[in-house]
C-alpha cells in the first residue's frame, strides 16, 4: 500500500508568522474547504481530499500553544495521518529552546486532550522528571487520530545539538537529551503490516559528536536496542524536522542550484549500508526545510531520500534530484553523489537518490510550499526482482499570504 507524505516548506524562517500559517495548513489538511457543486450553488460539498499518512514540519516552526490548541481540536476529529511538527517556546520569541517548567506544563496541557490509559506521554514524563530544571530543550512533537478515534501524542527532545545551538548564555544553550523514540503505526486489518516511524530534528541525522559519547538516534536504534520496549526488526521512515543551511552554486552557463549538505548526504548513504544502521536500510528519510534561513542562509530541498532507483520523479521542473552511484559511461569504479550540473536520472546508474522542491522553480517565491508524494511501496517491502516507481503522484501545493491576513492555497504543479 502506498505511504503518503507531505513535506511543508515555509519561505522563510519568521516566528512572527508561523502560528497564522500552521493553523491555515492544518486546517485544510483536517477540514479542507468546501466547494460548490456547479457555479449556481453555495459551496455546501466537500472535496474529496488526499489521504495522508505523515506530514513533516520544519523544525522550530508552530509555537506551543498552537500545537495544545490542535491537540484539542482533533479529539473530535476522525482517523487521521501522522502531523510531525518541530515546536518553539510561547514565552520567548527569540529562541526555539524550552526550560523543563515550560515543558512540564506543556505535558499538562496535552495530557489534558489525551486518554492517559494509553501512556502516550509516560515515557517523556519519566525522563523530563530527571532533568536539572536549568537545562534548555529542543522538542518536536508528533499528533495522530487513531483508528479508534484517540488522540495520540508522542513527544521527543534533540539529542544531537547543532552548531547554532552552543552558546556562552545558558538560556540560549541547548542540553543534549538522551531518550530514543519510535512511533509504530499498526493497521486494523492484519494483512498490512506495522510500519515504524522515527521522528527526530534536524541535526540528530547528522554524525556528530556528544557530550555523552553517544552514537546519534539513527544508528543508536540498532547499537543501543536494549533501551527500547520491543524494538523494531526495522524502521520505515524518517522524519527529520530541520532547520538547515544548505550550500548554493552556479552551473558553467549560470543557472543557481543548491544541493544537500554533505553531512545529510552522508547520513543517507550510511543509513542505506552502514552496519551501525542496520535498522534502517529500507529506511525512507522525509525532511522539512526553511527555503531561506536568513538573508545569509539558503535552505529549501524539502523532500526525501530513498534507498532505491529513482522512477516516478523523474524530469520533474519542481524539483531537483541528486542520486547516489555513477554515470552510465566512462564511470569511475566508485559510487558518488551526482554532480549539481549532471541530468543523473539519465545518465547515471544509480542505488537511491534525494528528492526535494527546486527552491528556483516559478512557484518558489510563494509563502510556503507543500510537496506531496507517495511512497509506491515501502522499500523494505519491495520485491527485488521487480524493479517498479518508488515515488509516485508528485504535487506541489503553494501558499500566498493575503493582503487582509490569513492565508490562501492553490495548486502549483501536478505531476502524476
Amino acid at each position: 500500500m502506498p505511504f503518503a507524505v507531505r513535506v511543508v516548506e515555509p519561505r522563510r524562517l519568521d516566528p512572527s508568522g508561523h502560528a497564522d500559517l500552521f493553523n491555515a495548513i492544518v486546517q485544510e489538511l483536517v477540514s479542507p474547504p468546501t466547494v460548490p457543486r456547479d457555479r449556481f450553488d453555495e459551496p455546501t460539498s466537500r472535496p474529496a481530499s488526499r489521504r495522508y499518512d505523515l506530514v513533516t514540519f520544519p523544525e522550530a516552526f508552530a509555537p506551543a500553544s498552537c500545537v495544545v490548541a490542535l491537540a484539542e481540536a482533533l479529539r473530535g476529529v476522525g482517523p487521521t495521518g501522522c502531523l510531525h511538527i518541530g515546536l518553539r517556546a510561547d514565552d520567548d520569541p527569540a529562541s526555539h529552546l524550552f526550560t523543563v517548567p515550560a515543558l512540564l506544563s506543556l505535558v499538562a496541557d496535552l495530557g489534558a486532550s489525551v486518554d492517559a490509559a494509553l501512556g502516550d506521554l509516560d515515557g517523556f514524563t519519566a525522563w523530563l522528571g530527571e532533568q536539572s530544571p536549568n537545562h534548555m530543550f529542543n522538542v518536536g512533537c508528533v499528533l495522530a487520530v487513531d483508528a479508534r478515534s484517540h488522540l495520540r501524542v508522542c513527544l521527543h527532545p534533540k539529542l544531537v545539538r547543532s552548531k547554532f545551538e552552543v552558546d556562552r548564555l545558558p538560556e540560549r544553550h541547548m542540553r543534549e537529551a538522551n531518550l530514543l523514540t519510535l512511533v509504530t503505526l499498526v493497521p486494523t486489518q492484519s494483512r498490512f503490516g506495522t510500519v515504524t516511524l522515527q521522528p527526530i530534528i534536524c541535526s540528530d541525522a547528522l554524525k556528530l559528536e556528544t557530550d555523552r559519547r553517544t552514537p546519534p538516534p539513527i544508528p543508536a536504534v540498532t547499537l543501543h536496542a536494549g533501551c527500547l520496549v520491543d524494538p523494531p526488526n526495522h524502521v520505515d521512515v524518517v522524519s527529520v524536522a530541520t532547520c538547515t543551511p544548505q550550500p548554493a552554486g552556479r552551473h558553467a552557463g549560470g543557472a543557481r542550484y543548491r544541493v544537500w549538505h554533505s553531512q545529510f548526504l552522508e547520513t543517507f548513504r550510511a543509513a542505506a549500508e552502514d552496519p551501525d544502521c542496520a535498522r534502517h536500510h529500507f529506511a525512507t528519510i522525509v525532511l522539512a526545510n526553511y527555503m531561506e534561513i536568513s538573508d545569509r542562509l539558503a535552505g529549501g530541498l524539502s523532500g526525501a531520500f530513498l534507498p532505491v532507483p529513482p522512477g516516478a520523479a523523474a524530469g520533474d521542473p519542481a524539483v531537483s534530484v541528486t542520486c547516489w552511484g555513477r554515470p552510465k559511461s566512462g564511470s569511475p569504479p566508485n559510487n558518488r553523489w551526482s554532480d549539481p550540473d549532471v541530468d543523473p536520472l539519465k545518465n547515471w546508474d544509480s542505488r537511491g537518490y534525494v528528492v526535494g522542491l527546486d527552491p528556483y522553480s516559478s512557484d518558489a517565491a510563494s509563502s510556503a510550499r507543500v510537496l506531496s508524494f507517495d511512497v509506491h511501496r515501502l522499500p523494505r517491502e519491495t520485491s527485488r526482482w521487480r524493479p517498479g516507481e518508488s515515488l509516485v503522484a508528485l504535487d506541489v501545493s503553494v501558499w500566498e499570504e493575503q493582503d487582509g491576513g490569513g492565508y490562501i492555497s492553490r495548486r502549483g504543479a501536478s505531476h502524476g
